[in-house]
């Protein structure tokens, strides 16, 4: 009984010792895809944010091209022909200034363009282009006409 005893003991000791070195490999191996998950994780929360402020200065580089073009028309300071160069608090637009057709002997059809730039290292310096065709009576103020506010495309 005793020998049969100190059999079965020996053979699950060699049992034993056969899958003892099975824990930490598989523990590496599990370590090891958890830091592949990690790492994909991060680098795609990188490149949303890389995303996602290229659309934000794209945005705001539109928004500061209407806003050149309204202050354009607003204040009447933009020569014709010629280009002024407004300054904001997120960027800057240049607004050109181009006579297109003389209607009658008084009315002027003008093409207004205006660029607007959202600089800095945070938006990359994002440009986007807004025109307007308006027309001027005289030395009057520019008008803009109606539904022709368009972006040009790059």
């Amino acid at each position: 009984m005793i020998l049969t005893d100190f059999r079965r003991a020996a053979e699950d000791l060699r049992r034993w010792r056969r899958t003892s070195g099975f824990a930490l490999p598989a523990t590496l191996v599990v370590i090891a895809g958890l830091m592949l998950l990690a790492t994909g994780a991060f680098l795609s929360a990188r490149l949303e944010l890389v995303i996602s402020r290229s659309h934000e200065g794209s945005v705001r580089a539109f928004y500061l091209a209407e806003a050149g073009l309204a202050t354009a028309l607003a204040d009447a300071s933009v020569p014709i022909p010629g280009w002024r160069e407004f300054t904001f608090v997120t960027g800057s637009s240049q607004v050109t200034a181009v006579p297109l057709i003389a209607v009658d002997s008084v009315t002027t059809l003008y093409r207004l363009e205006s660029r607007g730039m959202a600089g800095g290292p945070v938006f990359g310096g994002a440009v986007r282009t807004v025109t307007v065709l308006a027309s001027r009576r005289g030395r009057g103020n520019l008008r803009p006409l109606a539904g022709s506010w368009r972006e040009i495309p790059r």
